[in-house]
């Protein structure tokens, strides 16, 4: 009920429901209450194991990609479903070697750098390849500008 407090504090502030599909369930905590059309609802992660560390931290809500989620989420949506979920199935294995093995500082880094290149991705592949090329045109003609004495 609304007022009653959780375990960690946390008090109930609003109770809503509703009922349809998952649209890129990327959350401030990296959980979700999921449940089927009967039974009690479940706290889930919203990541994947390899990376729950990262995911149920304060990190995500600081990213490019968390802020283009809450902007666009039915965009970010067909992005993942479109062109990230097939990459991540393939590397995730190798992903998480690299993140066993390497230093904490330089998976900060990698992070941060992944963060960028799923932004820059998420706009390619929202402005579709047409809009990339008249950007890099553009790019390029600025570059050439730039240089003229």
């Amino acid at each position: 009920h609304v007022g009653a407090a959780l375990s960690n504090g946390a008090v109930i502030e609003a109770i809503s429901h509703s009922r349809g599909g998952i649209i890129n369930p990327i959350t401030d905590t990296g959980k979700i209450l999921a449940a089927a059309a009967t039974g009690e609802p479940v706290v889930a992660a919203t990541g994947n194991e390899w990376l729950a560390d990262v995911m149920l931290s304060a990190y995500p809500k600081y990213t490019l990609s968390y802020a283009l989620a809450a902007a666009f989420p039915a965009a970010v949506q067909a992005y993942y479903d479109g062109a990230l979920e097939p990459l991540f199935t393939a590397t995730v294995p190798h992903l998480t070697k690299i993140k066993a093995a390497a230093p904490a500082p330089l998976v900060g880094v990698i992070l941060v750098a992944g963060d960028a290149a799923l932004a820059v991705g998420f706009a390619a592949y929202s402005l579709g390849l047409k809009g990339v090329a008249t950007l890099a045109v553009i790019a390029a003609a600025a570059a050439r500008k730039g240089k003229k004495p």
